[in-house]
This record gives C-alpha cells, sequence and structure tokens, in this order.
C-alpha cells in the first residue's frame, strides 16, 4: 500500500494534521484535512485511487473522526456475516409497518411502496425536480456552511482500509444509537444501493450519511421505491425534510446525492 502523505501529494493535495491511527489486524485508518472547496475533488481522486490503495476516502466534516467505541477486534467480519445474514426485505417492511403504527397513524406521508408494480400505480404522485440535474459538487452537505452553502474553510476526511465501499459501517463498527440503525443494517443497505444503483458512501459524521449516486434515477416509479427504501432506514430525511415519500421520491429524480440524517 502506498505511503497515503507521498499518494496524496502525487495527486496534488498539500494537506495538513496528516494522522495514522492503529486498526485491528494490522491496519491503519489516515485522517486530514482538506480546504472546503476542494473536498470534493479531493474524494473524487482519492476515490479514483481505491482499486491501488485499497484505502476508502470519508469526508467527516468539520471536524476529525472520532468514534465512541473501540472498532471491531476482528476488523468488521462479524458484522459483515451479519449484514450477509440479515432478511434486509423483511427489515424494511417492519420498519415501515412501525412506523405507520407510531408515527404516520393517518397516512400522512403519502403513497408508501416496496412493490415495483404497486409504485406505478403512485407515480403519479411524484413531483418533477426542480432546478435541473444536482451533482455532487453542488449538492454534499458535509462541505458546506448550511446557512450560506458557502464552502467551509476546512473539511476533515479519513482514508478507511475496506475491500468493498459499502464496507465502512463494519470495519467503523458505526451505529446503533437512538434511530441510528445497526452497523449491519447499514452495510446491507449500502450493498444493496451499490449494486442496484452504483451508490458509493461519501460522508459520515456523527448523524449524517451522505452517498453519491452516479446514475441519478430518472423513473418515478423507481424513486418511489427507493423513497420507500430510505424512509424505512432514516425517517427523519421525510420527517424533517421532504415532509412525504412522493417528495423524497421527485428530490431523488437526477440527483446525485443521497442525503440521511438521524436527530
Amino acid at each position: 500500500m502506498p505511503i497515503p502523505q507521498a499518494l496524496l501529494h502525487q495527486i496534488g493535495f498539500e494537506l495538513a494534521h496528516l494522522t495514522e491511527r492503529a486498526l485491528p489486524a494490522q491496519r491503519q485508518l489516515y485522517t486530514f484535512c482538506v480546504p472546503g472547496r476542494e473536498a470534493v475533488s479531493a474524494w473524487r481522486a482519492l476515490r479514483a485511487a481505491f482499486p491501488e490503495t485499497g484505502l476508502w476516502p470519508l469526508i467527516t466534516g468539520e471536524g476529525p473522526f472520532e468514534p465512541d467505541d473501540a472498532f471491531p477486534e476482528d476488523g468488521g467480519r462479524a458484522l459483515l456475516e451479519a449484514a450477509r445474514r440479515l432478511d434486509l426485505q423483511a427489515w424494511l417492511r417492519r420498519r415501515l409497518e412501525e412506523d405507520a403504527r407510531d408515527d404516520d397513524p393517518d397516512g400522512a406521508q403519502g403513497p408508501i411502496t416496496l412493490d415495483p408494480v404497486n409504485a406505478r400505480l403512485f407515480a403519479e404522485d411524484v413531483p418533477a425536480p426542480q432546478g435541473g440535474p444536482r451533482p455532487l459538487e453542488e449538492g454534499l452537505t458535509s462541505v458546506r456552511d448550511p446557512l450560506s452553502w458557502s464552502p467551509l474553510r476546512e473539511v476533515w476526511m479519513l482514508l478507511l482500509p475496506v475491500q468493498r465501499c459499502w464496507e465502512v459501517h463494519a470495519v467503523l463498527g458505526y451505529g446503533g444509537w437512538n434511530d441510528y440503525p445497526e452497523p449491519e443494517v447499514h452495510v446491507a443497505l449500502m450493498q444493496r444501493w451499490n449494486a442496484r444503483y452504483g451508490a458509493e458512501p461519501v460522508a459520515l459524521t456523527r448523524d449524517v450519511v451522505e452517498l453519491w449516486a452516479p446514475r441519478p434515477l430518472q423513473d418515478p416509479a423507481e424513486a418511489l421505491v427507493l423513497a420507500s427504501e430510505q424512509y424505512a432506514y432514516c425517517g427523519d430525511v421525510v420527517w424533517q425534510g421532504t415532509e412525504s415519500v412522493p417528495n423524497l421520491a421527485g428530490a431523488l429524480l437526477d440527483n446525485e446525492v443521497w442525503y440521511f440524517w438521524w436527530d
């Protein structure tokens, strides 16, 4: 594996505060910061180098990554196995049933369906996207001030040793507090969305996950199914965001950024 400082210098970034932290199984995690205006281009360059480095880049926002708990001693293998065994469709249906009973007894969130056939019946409820395509550079929240929408002065990033991008929550052992799903659920959904849509994790903070979807959805019915999955995964993105699942589906159309936030 190339020395990160040399690699990062090679692709054109002069970095401050590059630090190394030991992980189990004789592996290392690296953290560093870049100017906010360069964070997305840095992520893209490091993502392109991933096949060579085996280090997946993640943006962590205004501060360095500081997990509350120790990293899994087995390097996340047990969590990856738990994700493999998880009946994800059953988990999604159970979450939607719980939300409908406890948080949306009157069906105010609008049509919710995990069935692509049924989604065709409700596609007209999905609003058309506004403002044209939304690329990663314009839509990523973790590199911007939420009020001014200007780039942050500094953005922290990490480089994480994984075999596949959707393993990040397992290697970090990250999840399981408040309404934030368990790590194996994150892994299972990241794998599903990566296989179906090419989605990849870009940002991970204490309460935010952002993914890059390089092939933005164009079909309202497909977007409604995905929005239903995302609502099960992160209810706050609807309850305190789009206000309905069809609105979330509309926000996914022609959009490269998938945003999740747990209050």
